[in-house]
């Protein structure tokens, strides 16, 4: 439990961290799609193009994760304030994220854009393994708050 307690701020402020710089890049990506037309960094195309339903699907994907990042950073927010009520938003943003994860996953693999952009995919992935631990540790971390609060 003690790993738990010291590993746990660094594994929030990361979450809040990279979530915010995901909100910048998909700003970017949208800002970017509306000049041109066409769907890049981060979702870096397959050789064949995305098809206009995978295109509304990413787009879709992204505003769903632009609107989670309120909630992250309320779960921060809360967390390095002490606050009780952090555990639901917590819960309900590594819900959104691990549900947005699996969605843009399977679409990019069934689309072979892993195949075509590797490195860009697996830094991706590489880059929310310590989120994946958050979500791991998380009921053992709510438990150890909410029983010294």
């Amino acid at each position: 439990m003690r790993i738990i307690k010291r590993l746990s701020p660094f594994l929030v402020a990361y979450y809040g961290i990279i979530q915010a710089l995901h909100f910048v890049i998909l700003t970017g990506a949208m800002v970017s799609f509306s000049r041109t037309g066409s769907l890049g960094f981060p979702a870096q195309p397959p050789p064949d193009g995305w098809s206009v339903q995978t295109q509304a699907f990413l787009i879709t994907t992204g505003a769903i994760d632009a609107s989670n990042v309120v909630l992250v950073l309320i779960f921060v927010y809360g967390y390095f304030r002490h606050r009780p009520w952090c555990w639901t938003f917590g819960t309900i943003s590594l819900t959104v994220v691990m549900y947005s994860v699996v969605l843009f996953t399977s679409g990019t693999v069934a689309a072979s854009a892993w195949t075509a952009h590797p490195v860009g995919y697996v830094s991706i992935a590489v880059a929310y393994i310590p989120i994946f631990l958050l979500l791991l540790l998380y009921p053992h971390m709510k438990t150890m708050a909410l029983n010294v609060e």
